[in-house]
């Protein structure tokens, strides 16, 4: 039987080291400048390699035999065909059976994911779910986009047990 209650039982993020501050975009192309900083990924970083580094960190614990899928959600997934997911659970160590899908083309891609996982244990078909959402959006230069989007990723753990956060249905 299928749990009740199923949320959220685990996180990781990553965020990249370095750092644009808004008051230097605002300089180098006129304009106000908003506060704060954006966070940019390096040259070798894309939307597939910060989430790799949020799954893990979500992961931790190096048992994951209970993990039945993971889940990929991005807007600027590196690969046009090939799927993310995959990369990310083998990069993962995770079992090779396990459910992998791409959540791609909208920027609800991530929320998609989470119903989609949630919808999964719910059912039975499913015990845990990690759900990766990353992003590394390329900008026009000189448009409001460009001071406000920054790169990173998130990863959830969502699962019917150690519920932390309990994802409702609204």
């Amino acid at each position: 039987m299928a749990s009740t209650t199923v949320g959220i039982s685990d996180i990781g993020v990553y965020i990249p080291a370095f750092r644009l501050k808004r008051e230097e975009l605002a300089r180098a192309w006129g304009g106000k400048a908003a506060s704060g900083e954006k966070a940019v990924a390096n040259f070798d970083e894309d939307a597939l390699t910060l989430g790799t580094e949020a799954a893990l960190a979500a992961l931790g614990d190096p048992s994951h035999a209970s993990i039945d899928g993971l889940y990929f959600a991005s807007t600027t997934s590196p690969y046009l065909q090939k799927q993310s997911a995959s990369v990310i659970a083998a990069a993962c160590d995770l079992p090779p059976q396990l459910d992998t899908i791409d959540f791609a083309g909208s920027l609800r891609g991530g929320t998609s994911a989470l119903r989609s996982a949630r919808n999964a244990i719910l059912s039975g078909s499913a015990r845990s779910i990690l759900v990766v959402a990353a992003d590394k959006r390329p900008t026009e230069p000189e448009t409001p986009q460009e001071s406000a989007s920054g790169d990173a990723a998130a990863a959830f753990l969502v699962s019917g047990e150690n519920v932390a956060v309990e994802i409702e249905q609204v």
